[in-house]
Parts: structure tokens; C-alpha cells; sequence
């Protein structure tokens, strides 16, 4: 079954992330959404982040009370990097904020 990817830097995951990974569960025709982290977020401030291995940490024990939902950590930064090698890339919109 296709697995899709939801890249983010889940700091702190929210119910809005859980929704949408939800969704492409639901309405994609995947079999897993795997929720991933970048060691290093573009366009965000490390010094403003919790730890990786802390959100991922987080992330894990969300995804273990949801079937279908996984957590992974990328070096990728930009979205075509981090989705490379899964059949579908899940976002959310911006906000418009930078």
C-alpha cells in the first residue's frame, strides 16, 4: 500500500497536524502517514525549536495511539528532498507568517 510523508517541524504537534495526517489516511489511498522531522528545519530558528530527538520522542508516542500514522526524522530541508522515495506528500497550508 503507498505510504505518504507529512514533513513539518511539529513544535509542539497540534490537533490541526493530526487532522490533516488523518485525512490523507482517510481520503489518499495510503496505508501510513509518516509524520517527519527535519535535523534542520528551513526557515526556522533552531535556537526557537525543541530538540529533534525530543519531538521525535513526542511524535512517536502520538503515532503509537494512531494507526496509520508513523514518525521519522529527515537531513533533508526542502520538501522534494524529504519526499523523495514515498508515493505521497501531505501540507499544510502556510499561514502566511515567515
Amino acid at each position: 500500500m503507498p505510504v505518504a510523508v507529512y514533513p513539518g517541524s511539529f513544535n509542539p504537534p497540534t490537533i490541526a497536524h493530526l487532522a490533516i495526517a488523518e485525512a490523507a489516511l482517510a481520503q489518499c489511498g495510503v496505508g501510513r502517514v509518516d509524520l517527519v522531522l527535519s535535523r534542520h528545519a528551513l526557515g526556522k530558528e533552531a535556537t526557537g525549536l525543541v530538540p529533534v530527538g525530543d519531538r521525535l520522542a513526542v511524535l512517536e508516542a502520538v503515532a503509537a495511539t494512531r494507526p496509520g500514522l508513523a514518525a521519522a526524522v529527515s537531513d533533508g530541508q526542502l520538501i522534494a528532498e524529504i519526499a523523495a522515495g514515498y508515493d505521497v506528500s501531505c501540507s499544510a497550508p502556510t499561514s502566511g507568517r515567515r
